[in-house]
């Protein structure tokens, strides 16, 4: 009867201290999420369209908000173009009725769908799941004291 009574009381204890270490607070969840966006963020980088003009570049412009869309601290965190350039990138990747001509010529496909298919790039999907558990990973180590 008191090896149940001990088996119980260190089950117990190993329930506490799981829900210790998965209770997420708000700033710890955006530590994990922002892992990821800045990951992503990298990525994004790599596949933004850039401009022959002499103007400052679009993924020059890439910014990671340790917030929801809104300004929301939640624990979300995302990833995207400055306000002046975000709108030019959206009608880059989802296409428009009319394209600017470029040297006499339209722009091609390869400038249609580059977010698009980036966020649906596996890969792109794994680094960025790695990222975050990595981060989880660091905070759960230093939250159990090690």
């Amino acid at each position: 009867m008191a090896n149940d009574e001990t088996l119980s009381s260190q089950l117990q204890d190993y329930i506490n201290q799981l829900q210790d270490v998965a209770d997420l607070s708000t700033d710890e969840q955006a530590k994990v999420t922002k892992a990821g966006a800045e990951e992503f963020a990298k990525e994004l980088k790599k596949v933004t369209p850039v401009s022959d003009r002499n103007t400052k570049h679009a993924k020059d412009t890439i910014i990671v908000q340790n917030t929801d869309i809104d300004g929301n601290k939640n624990g979300d965190s995302v990833v995207g173009y400055d306000s002046e350039h975000a709108y030019i990138m959206r009608m880059m990747n989802d296409g428009t009725k009319y394209y600017p001509k470029k040297k006499g010529k339209k722009f091609g496909k390869n400038h249609l769908n580059f977010y698009s298919k980036l966020f649906a790039n596996n890969a792109v999907q794994t680094r960025v799941l790695n990222a975050n558990a990595r981060a989880l990973e660091e905070l759960i180590k230093s939250k159990q004291g090690g």
